[in-house]
């Protein structure tokens, strides 16, 4: 795709349009669509989710270590590290993956390299996770159906976040909005992506070269559809 053709596809949805709900998509057509930019994506993807799984591993090696040896004289600061560092290191990557998602969503280039770019931003990342986690566990505990309606509504936050540089709350309320015009065929989305993923059980993992990047692809297809996505984020990296 060209640049021409990649400023086309960021003009396809707007903040306003998406809480508006002025976005209209199928759920097979997404996938199709997502399957198809899959071809040629593979290698990035993989790449980029072995970065991820070596530094979450190897952080959370030394954690453990470290914990340990603490442990025997009673200090117990590596007990709290032990669970927030992990999260710390891990969702800035998590971002990254989905903003290959979302580059290739639109046609443009991609690098794995990319899921290292966010971590000057991990505070509003975390913050940003903290504040879901909390909510949706709140939404869990009265009556299990709120909780599952704010997991599928916030589904568009961490994009929003880096995308349109929304501060936590906003991405969050942002994405809520938008995905509640639109709730159940969203939900019938993220199902169907889940199940998807869920069958590379079968494969022992393997068709995870796959549908990793078909689940994000999805994502970033949706997303643009609902909000766009800013020239910032497709220019060359």
């Amino acid at each position: 795709m060209s640049a021409s053709d990649a400023t086309v596809a960021t003009d396809r949805g707007s903040v306003e349009r998406g809480i508006a709900g002025d976005y209209e998509f199928e759920i097979g057509e997404v996938l199709r669509e997502a399957w198809a930019k899959t071809d040629g994506s593979k290698a990035t993807f993989a790449v980029a989710t072995i970065v991820y799984v070596v530094v979450v591993s190897a952080v959370g090696f030394v954690l453990g270590l470290a914990t340990a040896v603490f442990d025997r004289v009673g200090f117990d600061l590596f007990d709290v590290l032990d669970q927030l560092i992990p999260v710390v290191i891990a969702m800035p990557m998590v971002t990254g993956i989905s903003i290959l998602g979302l580059r290739r969503s639109a046609g443009v280039p991609t690098s794995p390299a990319i899921v290292l770019n966010y971590f000057n931003i991990w505070i509003p990342i975390l913050l940003l996770t903290l504040f879901m986690y909390l909510m949706v566990a709140i939404g869990m505990v009265l009556l299990v159906i709120p909780g599952i309606y704010l997991a599928v509504s916030y589904m568009m936050s961490l994009p929003l976040l880096v995308d349109k540089k929304l501060d936590p709350w906003q991405a969050m309320e942002t994405s809520r909005k938008a995905v509640t015009t639109h709730w159940l065929e969203i939900a019938g989305l993220s199902l169907m992506l889940g199940l998807i993923n869920l069958a590379t059980i079968l494969t022992l993992g393997i068709g995870l070269i796959w549908t990793i990047p078909t689940t994000y692809i999805a994502i970033g297809i949706l997303y643009n559809k609902m909000f766009g996505i800013e020239p910032e984020t497709l220019k060359p990296s």
